[in-house]
């Protein structure tokens, strides 16, 4: 199971202190506008949780399922399908 981004969501700016002396202070702070949270530390819970390695071949079936909704070349059709198919079999 995926593990969620650990997540940075404050902008940050360096700022001297003097005898070469810096700190990171936040200078904002990212506030989702429907849960009104921060994810700063928490990261995004993913809408589909997969294990790394499968990622980038989940998210490419994933666009592939929805592209195949609109496509209506039947040849591109074929294309997508024969993918998905070639994806899904290497699960």
């Amino acid at each position: 199971m995926a593990n969620p981004a650990r997540g940075g969501a404050n902008p940050w700016q360096w700022f001297e202190l003097g005898n070469g002396v810096r700190a990171a202070i936040p200078v904002a702070m990212a506030v989702n506008p429907i849960t009104k949270t921060n994810w700063e530390g928490v990261g995004v819970i993913p809408n589909v949780e997969v294990d790394s390695e499968k990622a980038l071949s989940e998210a490419y079936a994933i666009a592939l399922k929805q592209l195949s909704k609109t496509v209506k070349n039947k040849f591109k059709l074929n294309e997508i399908n024969e993918k998905l198919s070639e994806l899904t079999s290497n699960k």
